[in-house]
């Protein structure tokens, strides 16, 4: 077997991958389009912008319809491996085919573990303000809790941090 690099290892030498885990959270109804473009670009800007040697974002989200479905494509498109934590109850599953899918698991333990998995969340609720009993701003408070970098793309495609919105560390 030979183990001489060719000319093309010689001249393109494998990098490490550094992995980037970025979690995502957003509303059943889906992203507006100013939504996914904003998202689309931040993660085209982690891929492109930092001074990391051959980056790798692993893209997590729930596998529901609507704005996890719409990040799923982004995040594929953009080449990010993808994991998918669907929810236990298949009536909203978008049945997404990511690189690894997770067990099922209820809504609010699933959006825990996409949180506590991820190194920074991007949240796009379906509106400009948190209200109780939704699962986007839930899962945006799990990622202040755990003290990780939560950005928040409104439905007109401003970014703002999950901080402005009153979401505190417990």
């Amino acid at each position: 077997m030979n183990t001489t690099p060719g000319v093309a290892e010689l001249l393109f030498p494998r990098q490490p991958h550094t992995l980037i885990r970025v979690g995502y959270t957003g509303s059943r109804d889906g992203m507006t389009t100013a939504q996914m473009r904003a998202v689309f670009r931040h993660l085209a800007g982690i891929l492109t912008a930092c001074d990391l040697d051959n980056p790798l974002i692993e893209a997590h989200h729930g596998d529901c319809t609507g704005g996890d479905a719409q990040f799923h494509v982004i995040a594929t498109v953009l080449g990010c491996r993808t994991v998918a934590h669907p929810p236990s109850s298949p009536a909203r599953r978008a049945w997404c085919q990511a690189d690894e899918i997770r067990a099922p698991k209820d809504y609010l333990a699933r959006d825990w573990d996409i949180a506590s998995e991820t190194g920074s969340l991007l949240a796009a609720p379906k509106t400009p303000e948190p209200y109780r009993g939704s699962g986007t701003w839930t899962t945006a408070g799990y990622g202040v809790q755990m003290n990780h970098p939560v950005t928040v793309f409104l439905p007109d495609g401003s970014a703002r941090p999950a901080h402005e919105f009153g979401l505190r560390r417990a």
